[in-house]
């Protein structure tokens, strides 16, 4: 579904309530965007048996922080919104919190979309977000499907 997403199209979610969007912007690959391997960095913050793992969690946000200030200064059409959703993302479903479960680190989601919700959708339940009413949000491509 998401090969098809592009500027402009109609979209909305795979949730309860569809919502209905628009898609300003899509980042197939964050790393080629930001010229940045975000998906190494995350890797070596969150996996255990990594060189760069930090166990800490104030040090990894701190790391976090700055790696996309270094970003920034070196890019600063990157927006920062999108940079926060990747690690929040990723944080959220790739890392591992119950190690019976996920015995190893998931890659890295790459590809976002910037869209437009002129109606919101749910946020996995039956109500619409209102966090999301009437407001650009990046978000996790795969998550969006076309309206038809």
């Amino acid at each position: 579904m998401a090969k098809r997403i592009t500027e402009g199209s109609l979209v909305c979610t795979k949730r309860k309530i569809e919502g209905m969007g628009i898609v300003l912007k899509r980042v197939k690959d964050i790393n080629q965007y930001v010229e940045f391997d975000l998906s190494g960095a995350f890797a070596s913050l969150f996996d255990r048996r990594s060189e760069g793992y930090e166990s800490s969690y104030t040090n990894r946000q701190k790391l976090i922080r700055e790696i996309n200030s270094k970003i920034l200064e070196k890019k600063p059409e990157v927006e920062l919104p999108l940079l926060e959703e990747f690690w929040s993302h990723n944080r959220a479903y790739s890392h591992h919190h119950q190690p019976k479960k996920r015995k190893k680190l998931l890659e890295a989601k790459i590809d976002f979309c910037l869209v437009n919700w002129t109606k919101a959708p749910s946020d996995y339940d039956d109500r619409p977000a209102r966090h999301l009413q009437r407001k650009n949000v990046w978000m996790l491509s795969s998550i969006l499907k076309n309206k038809t």
